[in-house]
């Protein structure tokens, strides 16, 4: 698994009591009630960044519900999705069959993160025009299960404004350049030359042992992967 970002854990939600409430499926409520503001902002913002601010704000439900519930593959979906991002070759499944929603609240988000996770990323490599309501969907389904939201939004500012200004929507290519997990540190300086080696050690970082969403080198290689898998050069 992917290391907790310092900015998470010193914002307190690892592991906090959970307040909120939680119905069978609740996730679905939250894309049709997206504030319209955040995704318009979005709409602005490169496939791969739409992809990237996904997957960000994720990490933040994966830590707060961390040792409260057994269920794993949502955390494995994100590991997979930032290999995905920069090349489909990793990815052995695009996506995998979710529990269902028996109203428990902690599998229940992380089933509902999950599920929207997989409409966010087939919307960004399709350049659906949805991608943007539902990446607000998934930010506002975070924001809900968190105890104190006001680390999260603060970071989400900060993220869309660096983002923003990094890597805005170009119509003739959608997706856009690679965006390393680590631009989503607001400490992490936005360099085009550092690219390779933050996206080097992304790879590195990536344990697909045991991930039932990504290939092994030995498979990729097999697939005919051009290059050393899992890493970046």
């Amino acid at each position: 698994m992917l290391s907790v970002f310092s900015y998470i854990e010193k914002s307190g939600v690892i592991g906090a009591p959970i307040e909120y409430k939680w119905t069978p499926y609740k996730d679905m409520e939250f894309v049709e009630k997206a504030p319209k503001q955040l995704r318009q902002l979005i709409d602005a913002l490169s496939g791969g960044a739409t992809l990237a601010l996904a997957l960000g704000a994720s990490e933040w439900m994966i830590a707060r519900l961390r040792g409260l519930s057994s269920y794993s593959q949502a955390e494995h979906y994100i590991d997979a999705l930032w290999a995905g991002s920069i090349s489909g070759d990793y990815l052995k499944h695009d996506t995998l069959p979710t529990p269902k929603d028996t109203g428990d609240p902690a599998t229940g988000a992380l089933r509902g993160l999950e599920d929207a996770l997989s409409t966010v990323s087939a919307y960004v490599f399709s350049n659906h025009p949805d991608r943007g309501k539902n990446t607000a969907g998934l930010i506002s389904l975070v924001r809900y299960t968190l105890p104190d939201p006001k680390p999260f939004d603060e970071w989400l500012q900060a993220t869309l404004k660096r983002l923003s200004s990094a890597f805005p929507l170009q119509e003739d290519d959608p997706l856009g350049p690679i965006v390393p997990r680590d631009f989503l540190d607001p400490h992490v300086k936005l360099e085009t030359k550092s690219v390779p080696k933050l996206v080097d050690k992304q790879l590195r970082e990536i344990d697909y042992t045991g991930n039932p969403f990504l290939a092994n080198p030995k498979e990729m290689k097999a697939a005919g992967f051009k290059g050393e898998p899992y890493r970046f050069k």
